[in-house]
């Protein structure tokens, strides 16, 4: 943005500063807010996965090996995605300045998607690879 010539090259430089400013304090505030949706879908998620493994189990060491088992699968997924759509999303977004934001989203959510279809989805001897690794860590605590 150049200076317009009805202004001070000095009022110009400390409306600039205000403004970055503000961005500054408004970009702080938005960081704020989605750290709090984060971890209040985190939360959510752990509740959910509870509830679901009560429902499943009558034993503490199943009931046990399976939380670990489902929280430990669902938080790396969501932290792979996250990183890897959000440094997909930055390197893009160093070109196409704006863009780089919505196609790292979308990178993101397809990461999630995959990771979700295959451990998931497909199965092995009518089994998913959750359930195995289930079977797996419910084998080594003896359940």
């Amino acid at each position: 943005m150049s200076r317009p010539n009805n202004i001070g090259a000095g009022g110009f430089q400390k409306y600039i500063d205000k403004e970055l400013a503000a961005m500054a304090s408004e970009k702080i505030v938005a960081e704020k807010i989605f750290g709090y949706v984060g971890n209040a879908g985190f939360a959510i998620d752990a509740g959910t996965v509870l509830y679901e493994n009560t429902l499943v189990n009558d034993n503490l060491v199943g009931y046990t090996s399976d939380v670990l088992v489902d929280l430990s699968m669902n938080y790396t997924t969501a932290i792979t995605a996250t990183t890897l759509g959000s440094q997909i999303g930055g390197a893009i977004g160093s070109v196409i300045p704006g863009a780089g934001t919505a196609i790292g989203i979308v990178i993101g959510a397809g990461i999630g998607a995959g990771i979700y279809f295959v451990t998931d989805v497909i199965t092995i001897n009518d089994r998913t690879i959750r359930e195995h690794v289930k079977d797996s860590f419910d084998e080594v605590l003896g359940g």
